[in-house]
């Protein structure tokens, strides 16, 4: 998400479940992606059953 403005995990979590454009783009992954995870857990868990 690219939002500098998230501060919390709440917030990032809310932005998460709020955009489904980041699961649309997390079922397109590619071989050799290179994700970074900060605050969201729910997006770690996502991208996680993604792979």
């Amino acid at each position: 998400m690219d939002n500098p403005h998230l501060t919390s995990a709440a917030e990032t979590e809310q932005e998460f479940w709020g955009s489904t454009s980041w699961h649309k783009d997390l079922q397109q992954l590619t071989s050799n992606s290179i994700l970074v995870v900060s605050y969201a857990p729910s997006a770690l868990i996502s991208i996680s059953r993604a792979i």
